[in-house]
């Protein structure tokens, strides 16, 4: 290992350099550590940042770090603790977390999105992310930037992976808790308002400006996949 890789001995988890940025945690921790469980369980810790050369830019804070892209690494702000209330018959003594707020830094460590969303998802497109808001009891998903500014307003109760020049594949029902066959509509940032309602139940968008989807045909009885333009015309 090389200086930067192993210069305190106080972090137990070291990641790859990306972008001339390294994660490193003071706490190791896995889905099987944790009272509860999470899709973001693999950057569970306590995590910091060392630039190329070993020097920590950023002390051991955050309870979830991702690498850095684009100049941005998505973190959460919280803190974990080992408390008997959270014991059950199949798991005990793990740890937990009262709160987490999301947000990025940039490679100097300062706070560009703010940390005031419930959870931040990569969108495959650099510099725009998924961001849940308003607790989630309440509160919605909604796109952002690397500001934190709003670039289609919480309003969704679940965002897909699926997304393409200002094109992206939003949900009437969290996919977790809702039917495996949930239809997907596509909001449009650029023009503000959706494109298609929920009707899809996959879709491909390409780089040619089409887009692929794969709906119900009822006089078939079967799904079956089209190409369309933006005003739903068949190609």
């Amino acid at each position: 290992m090389s200086g930067a890789e192993n210069s305190d001995c106080r972090y137990q988890e070291v990641g790859k350099l990306c972008e001339g940025m390294r994660r490193v945690s003071i706490l190791k921790l896995r889905q099987k550590d944790l009272a509860y469980y999470s899709d973001a369980s693999e950057m569970a810790g306590v995590w910091g940042f060392l630039n190329q050369d070993g020097k920590e830019i950023v002390a051991p804070k955050y309870i979830y770090a991702y690498d850095f892209s684009g100049g941005i690494a998505i973190v959460a702000r919280g803190k974990w603790t080992i408390d008997p209330k959270w014991d059950n018959a199949y798991a005990k003594g793990k740890y937990w977390r009262e709160s987490e707020r999301w947000g990025g830094i940039d490679r100097k460590g300062r706070e560009v999105i703010p940390c005031v969303f419930d959870e931040i998802r990569f969108v495959f497109a650099e510099g725009v992310y998924a961001a849940h808001y308003g607790g989630w009891a309440t509160g919605r998903w909604g796109i952002i930037d690397q500001r934190g500014e709003w670039l289609a307003a919480p309003m969704f109760e679940d965002i897909g992976v699926d997304y393409h020049d200002g094109l992206f594949t939003f949900f009437t029902q969290d996919q977790c808790s809702a039917p495996e066959d949930l239809p997907m509509g596509i909001y449009d940032i650029k023009t503000q308002r959706v494109l298609f309602e929920p009707q899809f139940y996959c879709v491909n968008f390409r780089m040619d400006g089409r887009i692929e989807v794969e709906v119900f045909d009822a006089a078939q009885g079967k799904c079956v996949w089209k190409t369309i333009d933006r005003n739903g015309d068949e190609v």
